[in-house]
């Protein structure tokens, strides 16, 4: 993994943690990013799909990344937030011109995730984002 790409996917897992999300925590933020990347980098020989979307991608990354729950009974509950850390993921190992933050926060809503400590909403999220596209010395 690159360094840069690292640092990105760390920061949008940093930010779901702070909104409140409690899949990626600090001390497990690490092992996301391993197996959310060589899950993302090993799709291609894995799938039997003709022409998989990007969609596609995002479940199956959603899958893996939910094989770390340690309590197998909250996987159900827990899958929406999983979903949101795999296409914050998702949006740093394959950008598409969308911020991750507002990407995988679009669809939260805080009734629907009542144990979000407080969910960032995607103003806040886009505001975020072009704060960082504009610090970056890349751009």
């Amino acid at each position: 993994m690159e360094d840069r790409t690292g640092s990105l996917a760390m920061s949008a897992l940093r930010e779901l943690w702070e909104a409140g999300c409690p899949i990626p925590s600090p001390a497990l933020q690490g092992r996301l990013l391993e197996v959310g990347f060589r899950r993302w980098r090993s799709f291609g020989r894995r799938t039997k799909l003709r022409n998989p979307s990007r969609e596609d991608r995002i479940r199956d990354l959603t899958k893996g990344l939910s094989t770390l729950e340690p309590d197998p009974e909250l996987i159900g509950p827990l899958i929406e937030d999983y979903r949101c850390v795999a296409t914050a993921l998702a949006s740093v190992l394959d950008p598409i011109d969308t911020p991750p933050t507002a990407a995988h926060l679009s669809h939260v809503r805080p009734e629907t995730r009542p144990h979000w400590r407080h969910p960032l909403e995607p103003e806040a999220a886009l505001a975020l984002w072009d704060e960082a596209k504009r610090r970056s010395p890349l751009r």
